[in-house]
C-alpha cells in the first residue's frame, strides 16, 4: 500500500530519525521527553482509544495548555484516522459548550486542572461519550494515566487507509468579528503548512524553540511547534507567558527560534535585557497582527543580526505573506511583505478582479495549506472563496514592488465623508508617540461625515502621554480627516487568546451603555 503524506507519517519519520533526542521540555517541571518517549506513549494511547471504539473520522477534542501531553494526544488521535479538535482552554463553559455542540466529538481529553470546567461541560453537553482526564473516583471520567498504564503495547500502528485529503483537525477561528467557526484542516493542508514554515523559519535538528502562543491555534502548532519537531528540533513548552521568565528561558535553554506576537513583544521590550545573554537567538517570528514599525525597529536594535520575520496567516489558510529583515528598511508597520513559500497572494475588487498596484482591495490567497471548508457551514464556506482563492477578510494593497500592505479588516474600515480611513495607518502613526504602549482605532457615527475615527490608547507604565501629544503627531503625519476626533485612554485593550484586538468588543462596550448605533459605531453624542 502506498503511504500518503499525512501528519502522523511525517511525525513518525522524525521520531524514527531522532529516537533518543530530546523533543520536548516542559519549563515548569523540567521534565524532558525524547522523540522515542512521545512515540511510545502516543502509540499506547492510540490503542487505548481504539479499544474504546474510537476510529477513523471520529472527532476527539483536546483541552490542554501548552504541554508535551498536547503533542502526544494530537499524534495519537490522528494516527488512527480520527480528527483532533484542539479547544481554547480560556473560554467559558458556555463558549466551549457551543463549540462542542458544533464539533460533536466522541471524546474529550483534558488536563487535570480543567476538572471543574469539565463538570460544567458535562451538564451542558450529553453527546460526548468519553471524558478522558485525571484519574479520579468520578465514574463519568476515564482515567488518562490508567489508559497509559494499560496492557496496550507501544509499537507503531499501521496507517489504515489514511489519505492526504482526509480531515486531520478542526480548528476554531479566533472569532475577531463574531462567533468562532470550525475550520476543517485536511492532512494535506496541515503537512503543507508545516513544510512551508519549516523552510521559511529555517528550522533544523539544532533548532531550540520557545513557544508560548497557544497550541490550539494554527500559528502555535502547525506554523511553529510542528515545523521544529518535524526537523528533529527541540521545543520548550511554557504554560504561561511572563516577560522576565520568558527571557530567562530563552537564555538558559540557548533558544534559537522564538515566536512572539506583537502584544508580547511590547511587554518584552519594557523589560531590562541587560542581564540576559540572548545571542543564541537566530529567528524571531511575529504574527497574529502587523508588527508596528517602532516595535520592529526596537527589536532590530536590541538583537542586531537577528532574522526578524513578520508574517501573516489565518486558521483557514496558511501561510499568506511575510516581511523579512532584509526588506524592512523604509517599510511601514502595515507592510507584511510578499507571498510566503508555498502561497500566492492577490488583491482583488469585490467582483474578483485583480486590482492595480497601490489600489486597496480584498486580500486573497491560494495555497495547499487552505482548509477544506467551515464545519457544517456551506454558506460561510461559499462566501469565503472566489474560485480557488480564499478571501481573508482583510483590506490590503500591493505597492509597485509587490509588497503587501495590510490596511484593515474589511469590517473595520472607516468611511468619513466618502473617504476611506484605514485603522492600521492611523495606529502606526500613534505608535510613534513616546509613551504609547498600545492603540486601537475604530469608527464612531457622525451626523455629517457618517463616521470619524476614535483612538483607544494604552499608556506605557509610568508614562504620562497626553491627548495633545497624540494629536500633534497625527496632525503632522496624517490628513485631517484621518486624525482621531477623540483619544480615549484605557488600561488595556480587549484581545483574544492569540493577541488580536477584538474591536467589536470595544464597540460592544459602548453599545451596552447605549452609546453605539445599530451598525456598531460609537454614538458621537456620547463621546
Amino acid at each position: 500500500m502506498q503511504l500518503a503524506m499525512t501528519f502522523p507519517y511525517l511525525f513518525r519519520c522524525a521520531m524514527h530519525t531522532h529516537p533518543n533526542k530530546v523533543a520536548l521540555k516542559e519549563d515548569e517541571s523540567g521534565e524532558q521527553w525524547t522523540f522515542g518517549d512521545i512515540a511510545s506513549r502516543a502509540n499506547r494511547l492510540s490503542r487505548a482509544l481504539v479499544a474504546l471504539g474510537i476510529g477513523a473520522r471520529d472527532r476527539v477534542a483536546i483541552l490542554s495548555r501548552n504541554t508535551p501531553f498536547f503533542v502526544e494526544q494530537y499524534y495519537a488521535i490522528t494516527q488512527i484516522g480520527a480528527v483532533a479538535v484542539p479547544l481554547n482552554f480560556r473560554l467559558t463553559a458556555f463558549e466551549l459548550g457551543t463549540q462542542l455542540g458544533d464539533a460533536r466529538p466522541i471524546a474529550v481529553i483534558f488536563d487535570s486542572e480543567f476538572f471543574d470546567l469539565v463538570k460544567q461541560l458535562q451538564n451542558l453537553n450529553n453527546m460526548v461519550k468519553y471524558w478522558i482526564g485525571s484519574d479520579s473516583q468520578d465514574p463519568s471520567i476515564v482515567g488518562y494515566q490508567k489508559l497509559m498504564r494499560s496492557e496496550h503495547d507501544d509499537t507503531d500502528l499501521p496507517f489504515h487507509n489514511l489519505t492526504a485529503d482526509a480531515p486531520c483537525a478542526i480548528l476554531f477561528t479566533a472569532g475577531t468579528t463574531g462567533r468562532a467557526k470550525g475550520a476543517v484542516r485536511s492532512h494535506q493542508a496541515v503537512v503543507w503548512t508545516i513544510f512551508s514554515y519549516a523552510l521559511g523559519l529555517k528550522t533544523d535538528a539544532e533548532s531550540v524553540y520557545v513557544g508560548v502562543p497557544p497550541f490550539f491555534h494554527i500559528a502555535g502548532s502547525e506554523c511553529t511547534l510542528f515545523p521544529v519537531l518535524m526537523q528533529g528540533g527541540t521545543a520548550i513548552t511554557m504554560r504561561h507567558f511572563e516577560a522576565s521568565r520568558f527571557l530567562h528561558v530563552v537564555e538558559s535553554e540557548r533558544a534559537t527560534h522564538l515566536f512572539v506576537v506583537p502584544s508580547m513583544a511590547i511587554q518584552l521590550l519594557q523589560q531590562d535585557w541587560e542581564p540576559y545573554d540572548l545571542r543564541s537567538v537566530k529567528v524571531w517570528f511575529s504574527a497574529s497582527a502587523p508588527l508596528p514599525s517602532v516595535i520592529r525597529e526596537s527589536l532590530r536594535q536590541s538583537l542586531p543580526g537577528i532574522s526578524l520575520i513578520n508574517g501573516i496567516g489565518s486558521t483557514e489558510a496558511s501561510p499568506i505573506a511575510n516581511l523579512t529583515t532584509e526588506y524592512m528598511d523604509g517599510k511601514p508597520g502595515h507592510c507584511v511583505g510578499k507571498s510566503w513559500l508555498g502561497s500566492e497572494v492577490a488583491v482583488m475588487d469585490d467582483l474578483g478582479n485583480m486590482v492595480p498596484a497601490n489600489v486597496v482591495g480584498n486580500l486573497a490567497v491560494q495555497t495547499m495549506g487552505t482548509m477544506t471548508g467551515y464545519l457544517d457551514n456551506e454558506e460561510a464556506t461559499t462566501k469565503a472563496f472566489t474560485g480557488s482563492w480564499y478571501l481573508t477578510g482583510d483590506l490590503a494593497f500591493k505597492d509597485a514592488d509587490g509588497f503587501v500592505h495590510l490596511v484593515d479588516r474589511k469590517r473595520d474600515m472607516i468611511i468619513s465623508g466618502g473617504e476611506n480611513i484605514y485603522a492600521a495607518e492611523v495606529e502606526d502613526a500613534i505608535y510613534r508617540v513616546p509613551g504609547v504602549a498600545e492603540v486601537a482605532v475604530v469608527g464612531k457615527a457622525h451626523p455629517l461625515w457618517g463616521e470619524v475615527p476614535v483612538a483607544f490608547v494604552v499608556r506605557k507604565v509610568q508614562e504620562n502621554v497626553t491627548e495633545s501629544d497624540i494629536l500633534a503627531q497625527c496632525h503632522t503625519h496624517l490628513a485631517s480627516y484621518k486624525t482621531p476626533k477623540e483619544i480615549i485612554f484605557v488600561d488595556s485593550l480587549p484581545r483574544n487568546t492569540f493577541g488580536k484586538v477584538m474591536k467589536w468588543q470595544l464597540r460592544d462596550h459602548y453599545r451596552m451603555r447605549g452609546e453605539v448605533d445599530n451598525n456598531g459605531h460609537i454614538d458621537s453624542a456620547t463621546v
